[in-house]
């Protein structure tokens, strides 16, 4: 029986660099659809459609992302995420396990849609975004089977 991957394994970079300091993210496939309505054929009995059709029309991601903040970051932070978020930048975006950088799961661009910081009297600053795919994307399945077969143990 294989491996249990744990969350604290499965890693993202944005814009080349690691979420700083994480403490959770979600990535999330979505998919856009429209609906196919249409006339049945003139042959057919007079009587209304109770059926339609769905079609995928786009697919695409987001990424819920958290962490702390830290004096003297040296990945992704707060601050630079916020710098990003303001220009409008594109980054690059990569999901993948630990140990793994060079076989992702996901690989596209973003746009960072949202970012905030919670600073509580009593407890530590941490930041927390969202990050929305623009363009192509790629996931690699394969990367996925390959990182938890040569994690097993």
């Amino acid at each position: 029986m294989g491996k249990t991957i744990y969350g604290a394994d499965l890693l993202i970079t944005i814009d080349g660099k690691q979420n700083g300091h994480a403490s959770s993210h979600t990535l999330t496939l979505n998919a856009e659809t429209r609906e196919l309505i249409y006339k049945k054929v003139m042959t057919a009995p007079i009587k209304p459609s109770r059926h339609k059709d769905k079609e995928v029309t786009y697919v695409n991601f987001s990424i819920s992302f958290s962490g702390m903040c830290f004096y003297e970051e040296t990945e992704a932070d707060a601050a630079s995420l916020m710098a990003s978020a303001l220009e409008g930048a594109v980054v690059p975006v990569k999901s993948f396990i630990r140990g793994n950088e060079s076989a992702p799961l996901l690989t596209g661009n973003a746009i960072i849609t949202n970012i905030q910081m919670e600073a509580p009297a009593d407890g530590n600053v941490t930041y927390s975004g969202t990050l929305e795919s623009t363009g192509e994307f790629t996931i690699n399945e394969a990367n996925l089977a390959k990182a938890a077969a040569a994690n097993e143990g």
